[in-house]
């Protein structure tokens, strides 16, 4: 199985996440209050362990995406979520939220990362794991 942990968030959810709270005028502690949903790394072992599996993987992998530019970005996120991120959303508020999203982006990843398009990093946990009869 593969799955997202709670020591490495995605950096386009992050992103994503950031930019909502900057348009919003929510600036950036506001996403600090709610609490963590997934799993560590170690948690997702014990769980599987827990009911009887035995591990042969538990590793953290860095993938990279890579981008043409923003708008390709937002069509992106768009197709993958079902419109969900930005559904409902006026023209003027689309347009707000690709700029910051443009701003987030050259100030939070490192340049040699922008460079002929934009690369980000996703972070999976891959496990194998096997149960016995």
């Amino acid at each position: 199985m593969s799955t997202t942990v709670r020591e490495r968030r995605n950096e386009l959810r992050r992103l994503l996440q950031q930019t909502n709270r900057v348009v919003r005028g929510r600036g950036s502690a506001a996403a600090d209050r709610r609490p963590e949903q997934r799993a560590t790394a170690e948690e997702v072992g014990g769980l599987l362990h827990a009911v009887g599996f035995q591990l042969r993987v538990l590793e953290q992998r860095t993938y990279i995406s890579s981008f043409e530019d923003v708008s390709q970005i937002l069509e992106f996120v768009d197709a993958t979520t079902f419109g969900a991120v930005l559904q409902g959303c006026s023209d003027e508020y689309h347009e707000a939220f690709r700029l910051a999203l443009e701003r987030s982006i050259n100030e939070e990843i490192p340049e040699e990362r922008r460079q002929n398009g934009i690369r980000l990093e996703r972070y999976v946990l891959l496990v194998v794991a096997d149960k016995g009869a």
